[in-house]
C-alpha cells in the first residue's frame, strides 16, 4: 500500500503497509507497519507490528501491539498486551493488561491494574496501581500510590508522598487470582525508598529515608533514616533507624 496523509487505515484481514500521516488506524486482523506514524487514534484489536516511531492523541491496545521504535501517545490504555522497543511517552497512561517498555516511561498520571515493566527511569507526577510493575532503575513522582496485589519492584523510588498498602483479594478477586496464578506474592521490593512523607507495609528495602516515615506489618528495612516522625510496626523489622 502506498503511502497516505489524512486517509483511514483500517486492517480487517492481513496485510503489510508503509508508514505516513493518517487520522485513525484501525487494525482487527494482521498488520505489518513499516515506517513512521502519525494519526489522531491508533486502535489495535488484532495483532499489529510497527516498526518505525508512532505518533498519536489517542492510543488504545486491546489485542497484542508491537512496537519497534518510540512511542508517543497522549492519551493510551491498553488491555491487551504492548510491547515498546523504545521510550513510552505521553499524558496519560492505563494499564489494564500488560505493557513492556525497553527505554524510559513518562506520563502526567499512570494507572495500573494489570503489569508495567519499564528497563529504565518511570517518571510521572501521579503513580497509582493496583496492579503489578518493575522498575529497573529509577520511579520518581510527586505521588505514589501503591496498592499491593502483586509484586512491585523498583531499584529506587523517589516521590514527595508514597504510600503502600496491601491490597484486599476479596475485593479484587480476579486480579488476586491472576496475580496468584503467577506465585506473585504481594510485596514491594526496592533499594532505595526516598520521599517527605512515606507509608510502607510488606516491603523489603535497604534504605528508607524520609522526613515523616510510617513502617506498617510485614516489613523488613536494613536502614531507615528520618528526620521528624517515625513510627515502626512491631510485626516488622528493622535493622538500623537514626534520626538525622
Amino acid at each position: 500500500m502506498t503511502k497516505s496523509m489524512y486517509n483511514d487505515m483500517n486492517v480487517a484481514g492481513i496485510g503489510t503497509f508503509e508508514g505516513g500521516i493518517y487520522d485513525k488506524v484501525r487494525i482487527d486482523g494482521v498488520a505489518f507497519v513499516n515506517g513512521d506514524i502519525q494519526c489522531e487514534r491508533l486502535s489495535c484489536n488484532g495483532t499489529g507490528k510497527l516498526k518505525g516511531i508512532v505518533t498519536a492523541k489517542s492510543i488504545d491496545v486491546n489485542g497484542m501491539a508491537s512496537f519497534g521504535s518510540h512511542v508517543h501517545g497522549q492519551q493510551t490504555k491498553v488491555c491487551g498486551r504492548a510491547t515498546i522497543d523504545g521510550e513510552l511517552i505521553g499524558e496519560r497512561l492505563e494499564v489494564e493488561g500488560s505493557v513492556s517498555v525497553s527505554s524510559q516511561c513518562e506520563f502526567r498520571t499512570i494507572d495500573v491494574r494489570g503489569r508495567l515493566s519499564v528497563d529504565h527511569d518511570l517518571r510521572t507526577e501521579q503513580f497509582h496501581t493496583k496492579g503489578s510493575f518493575r522498575v529497573r532503575n529509577q520511579l520518581s513522582a510527586g505521588l505514589v500510590h501503591v496498592n499491593l496485589n502483586g509484586k512491585c519492584e523498583a531499584r529506587e523510588m523517589r516521590a514527595q508522598k508514597i504510600e503502600v498498602v496491601l491490597g484486599n483479594f476479596k475485593k479484587h478477586s480476579l486480579l488476586g487470582a491472576m496475580f496468584k496464578t503467577f506465585g506473585q506474592e504481594p510485596i514491594l521490593e526496592a533499594a532505595l525508598i526516598e520521599g517527605e512523607s512515606i507509608k510502607l507495609e510488606h516491603t523489603n528495602a535497604s534504605l528508607v529515608r524520609g522526613q515523616k516515615v510510617m513502617i506498617g506489618p510485614g516489613c523488613q528495612i536494613r536502614r531507615v533514616e528520618y528526620s521528624t516522625d517515625i513510627y515502626i510496626d512491631p510485626t516488622s523489622i528493622v535493622h538500623e533507624c537514626v534520626q538525622v
